[in-house]
């Protein structure tokens, strides 16, 4: 027997197959309710140029650092580290994704220089971009972001050329 909350005469009685008709209609909606969405380009990064810190030693006492700043696009040597001039410049990248899309950038705390045989390492920290997150590609799906960062001079620092060895990884990503 069926269970009935009100009684059967009444207004209920004349809107209830309405309000039956009405749930099965929006259910049967709902079931083939889909949206289009566009398949995404993938995110690439293009290296454009290297940081470089130029030429610089630390004091035979005390540390030092080589400071380039993306931002403002300077360089600076502080500490008891000397500056020997040379060839510096901020580090330069382009995303590549889809037009006037959201893009998070993750780029790594530290890295680690070597010199050619791997004997010698110096580190890279506070590694930042000239833009914020999220970044905006442009209408061709662009967008070219430059790179700073500290190199660690440590007490008696060999006098070497250094590179990175594979320990900057940059992650870009669709917000």
């Amino acid at each position: 027997m069926p269970f009935f909350c009100f009684p059967e005469s009444g207004l209920f009685a004349r809107i209830r197959p309405v309000l039956l008709i009405l749930f099965i209609v929006s259910g049967l909606l709902a079931v083939f309710e889909t949206s289009v969405v566009q398949a995404q380009t993938p995110v690439s990064l293009v290296w454009k140029t290297k940081m470089k810190f130029g030429k610089a030693a630390s004091d035979v006492n005390a540390p030092g650092t080589v400071v380039i700043d993306a931002v403002a696009n300077t360089r600076s040597v502080t500490g008891a580290a000397y500056d020997f001039g040379g060839n510096w410049k901020r580090g330069k990248f382009q995303i590549l994704g889809d037009s006037k899309a959201y893009v998070i950038v993750t780029l790594p705390s530290s890295i680690v220089l070597q010199n050619g045989n791997g004997n010698f390492s110096i580190t890279v920290d506070n590694i930042h971009m000239n833009l914020t997150n999220p970044v905006r590609l442009s209408n061709a799906g662009k967008k070219t972001i430059f790179l700073g960062g500290t190199l660690n001079i440590s007490t008696n620092q060999k006098a070497r050329t250094y590179n990175d060895i594979g320990t900057l990884v940059i992650n870009a990503e669709y917000l």
